[in-house]
């Protein structure tokens, strides 16, 4: 069986690579993994189609204006795997929520409720409010 040219590539790229070599054998890992990740693709999306904006300068009708989406998945994959993380920027958050989680207690309910006179007050503003409305629609 002859070998897809997609598990020799690494052997076309680094020629003088050892077989036994931690780097080479990541590289080889990440595409194999990519190859997972289009034939996935492939198969997952192959009978869907979508359709890209058309623009309005050139609206010919005859024109096919469908296209695959396992085309589209796979080239995707293929830029993502070619970003190497090492290079991105590190993501700062300003407002880190597991940070503020531990410099504060969670809420207590009890802090939160209010006193019979208190709702009491409540009700007699929310009363008012309502008179309010109420005189205003009539």
């Amino acid at each position: 069986m002859q070998k897809k040219i997609t598990d020799v590539l690494a052997n076309l790229l680094r020629p003088n690579r050892d077989e036994g070599d931690d780097e080479y054998k990541a590289v080889l890992q990440s595409q194999q993994e990519l190859q997972r990740q289009e034939e996935h693709a492939r198969e997952a999306y192959k009978r869907l189609n979508w359709t890209r904006v058309a623009t309005m300068q050139d609206p010919d009708a005859k024109t096919s204006r469908i296209w695959d989406l396992a085309a589209d998945v796979v080239e995707d994959l293929q830029h993502m795997a070619e970003i190497d993380p090492d290079e991105l920027p590190t993501l700062e958050p300003p407002f880190d929520p597991i940070a503020f989680q531990r410099s504060h207690d969670d809420p207590k309910i009890a802090a939160y409720k209010l006193t019979q006179e208190q709702l009491r007050q409540h009700g007699l503003v929310a009363t008012k409010i309502r008179h309010l409305i109420q005189q205003k629609a009539d």
